[in-house]
């Protein structure tokens, strides 16, 4: 009972979290801060309980039916195969949009010290 409502909660700010997150996979974006842990946790528990899910559901028709595999089974793989497809998709997507904002916080903090040290224009 606790699961499904905890994925409403973590469905809403994973709504959120791309609706704030749209415009840093625009070509010329410009580098902000995004510090809401609560929306990348949000949308990373979201997207953790979705792939858990459909192994579960997967898993569990598979069990059901060993032997005989009729149609409706094979679109119900199909079905819990999208979704298990969707729940890895939102991971992936998380965790690339993190590695660049860690880029570009690195490239900030180097370009501060470049900007202090005075070797703007140079090849170091």
């Amino acid at each position: 009972m606790l699961i499904p409502l905890s994925m409403i909660l973590t469905g809403f700010l994973s709504i959120i979290y791309h609706i704030k997150t749209l415009k840093h996979y625009s070509l010329n974006f410009v580098y902000k801060d995004f510090k809401d842990a609560v929306l990348w946790i949000g949308n990373l528990l979201l997207a953790i309980s979705i792939f858990t899910m459909a192994f579960f559901m997967l898993f569990a028709i598979y069990s059901l039916n060993e032997v005989d595999l009729s149609f409706e089974f094979i679109y119900m793989f199909i079905f819990c195969g999208i979704i298990l497809l969707l729940g890895v998709t939102l991971i992936l997507e998380e965790r690339l949009l993190y590695r660049k904002y860690v880029f570009f916080k690195e490239q900030s903090r180097i370009n501060k010290i470049d900007d202090i040290s005075g070797h703007k224009g140079d090849n170091l």
